[in-house]
């Protein structure tokens, strides 16, 4: 996995909540945007939400390897406890990051973990 030395967990949720907020205002600024510039966007944006599916499923996976689900009040199912905290998971694809985070800590999957 890569790693920063020179940023914490919580800059990096800090930064986080910055792209979040540039990505929310993009579209009402698409206007300013040459071709050439729009498929960057689309490319940049591509590559964030591809990191971010990553990081999210290292997350999981340090989530269950601490026993975060059952030490939560009640305790909860890895599903339940994503589930409590993304509300892209509320609904639906709870159980997909779950089996990725869950397949990932198999050493066999190291490959994918990485």
């Amino acid at each position: 996995m890569t790693t920063a030395p020179d940023l914490t967990y919580a800059h990096c949720v800090e930064r986080i909540r910055a792209a979040r907020e540039a990505a929310a205002a993009l579209p009402a600024l698409t206007w300013q945007a040459s071709g050439a510039d729009l498929a960057d966007g689309l490319e940049a944006l591509g590559e964030l939400s591809a990191v971010g599916e990553g990081a999210g499923a290292a997350i999981v996976i340090d989530a269950i390897d601490r026993g975060e689900s059952a030490a939560a009040e009640p305790p909860l199912s890895p599903k339940e406890w994503v589930q409590a905290h993304h509300r892209r998971y509320a609904t639906a694809g709870a159980s997909s990051i779950v089996t990725l985070a869950q397949a990932c800590r198999e050493p066999r999957h190291h490959i994918l973990k990485e």
